[in-house]
C-alpha cells in the first residue's frame, strides 16, 4: 500500500511540472508516465556512481566528488525534463510561419538552462541563473559562488567562468537555433539579446527585462551647478533604497537614466527622464510614456520621487 501511494504521489508531482510547462493534459499524462517509467533505471545508475573513486587531478579527487547524488522526486524532475523537450520542439514548429508563443518560450528557454546546469554541478547551476537569465557580472557570480561553496581550494579565476559560460551558450544556441540572438560586449564577450520585449514575460537577457536590471549608470544632466545638483541627489535617492548598485561607466551598466533637464525659475526644475538598455530600448516607464516621465518642482522632491516610482513599477512588476 505505501508503495503503491508513494508511485502515485510520483506521478502526480511529475503531471503537475509537465502541466506546467505545456498546459495540456494529454501531453502532461504522456510526459510524467515515461518520466516515471525511466525512474527506476536512472536510480540504479546514479547509486552506482557511490561506488566509484572520483578520478582526474589527483588532489581533487581526493577531497571531493564534483556530481550531486539527488533524491527520487529531485530525479524524476530532471527525466521530466528530458521527456518534455521533444514535445515542445513540436510545438515551436508553428505550421503558419508564426513566432511561437512568448510565454512558452519562456518556460522552454528556463527550463532548458536548469536542465543543463543542475546535470552537472553547483558551478553551472551558479553561472548558468547569474550570468544568462540574469545579468549578475562576472565578479558578482564568482563572489556568489566563493559564498555557496566556502572553500578557497575550489575558486575559479574568470577565465573559467566565461569559458564555460560560453559553453553553456553554445548548447542552448543549439537547443534554440535562431530563436536566439547574440550579441558582443565592450571585450568581445558573446551575450544573449533580447527581441525588446517590455512584457512582464520578456527574457532577462541582457538587461531588457526592468527586472533585471542591477546596476545603472546615471547620465549628467549639464556641467552647471543645478544640473550637477540634480544628478548627485538623484545618485543619492537611488542608491538609498538598496536595488541598485551605480556604475562610474555606461560600458559597465545594465541600463542608464538619462533625460532632459531644464530650470523654470530659482530652485525649480522641469525633468523628463527614462531608463533605457544598451539598445536604446526604454525600460523605464514601463508603458504609455516612451519620450519618458516628467517631473516638475524642486530638486530635493522631485528626485525622491523618482526613486520611488522606478522601485515601485518594478515591485508592480514583480507581483505579475
Amino acid at each position: 500500500m505505501e508503495s503503491n501511494s508513494l508511485m502515485e504521489e510520483s506521478l502526480a508531482r511529475a503531471f503537475q511540472l509537465a502541466y506546467f510547462i505545456h498546459g495540456d493534459r494529454e501531453t502532461a499524462l504522456n510526459i510524467a508516465a515515461e518520466a516515471l517509467a525511466k525512474l527506476e533505471v536512472a536510480a540504479a545508475a546514479q547509486d552506482k556512481r557511490l561506488y566509484y573513486t572520483p578520478t582526474g587531478r589527483a588532489a581533487r579527487a581526493e577531497r571531493f566528488r564534483t556530481k550531486v547524488s539527488v533524491g527520487e522526486l529531485h530525479l524524476l524532475q530532471r527525466l521530466v525534463y528530458v521527456e518534455s523537450e521533444p514535445y515542445e520542439r513540436l510545438a515551436e514548429q508553428s505550421p503558419n510561419g508564426e513566432s511561437p508563443d512568448e510565454e512558452d518560450m519562456l518556460i522552454h528557454f528556463i527550463k532548458h538552462l536548469v536542465r543543463i546546469t543542475v546535470r552537472r554541478n553547483s558551478f553551472y547551476v551558479t553561472l548558468g541563473l547569474s550570468r544568462l537569465l540574469h545579468n549578475y557580472s562576472t565578479a558578482e557570480t564568482m563572489e556568489m559562488y566563493n559564498i555557496l561553496v566556502q572553500d578557497p581550494g575550489r575558486v575559479r579565476d574568470d577565465y573559467y567562468y566565461r569559458s564555460r559560460k560560453g559553453r553553456l551558450m553554445k548548447e542552448l544556441k543549439e537547443r534554440f537555433g535562431d530563436l536566439l540572438r547574440v550579441a558582443r560586449g565592450a571585450r568581445g564577450e558573446e551575450r544573449f539579446q533580447s527581441d525588446g520585449a517590455t512584457g512582464r514575460h520578456a527574457l532577462a537577457l541582457d538587461g531588457v527585462s526592468l527586472l533585471a536590471v542591477k546596476k545603472v549608470y546615471v547620465d549628467p544632466f549639464g556641467d552647471d551647478p543645478i544640473g550637477k545638483q540634480f544628478r548627485d541627489q538623484l545618485t543619492t535617492a537611488l542608491l538609498a533604497n538598496r536595488r541598485f548598485t551605480l556604475s562610474t561607466s555606461r560600458d559597465e551598466a545594465d541600463a542608464v537614466l538619462k533625460g532632459k533637464l531644464t530650470t523654470t525659475r530659482p530652485e525649480q526644475v522641469s525633468v523628463t527622464l527614462r531608463l533605457v538598455n544598451a539598445k536604446g530600448d526604454v525600460l523605464w516607464p514601463v508603458k504609455g510614456h516612451g519620450a519618458g516621465k516628467q517631473y516638475q518642482g524642486p530638486v530635493a522632491n522631485i528626485t525622491g520621487q523618482i526613486a520611488r516610482d522606478l522601485l515601485d513599477d518594478m515591485a508592480k512588476a514583480e507581483r505579475k
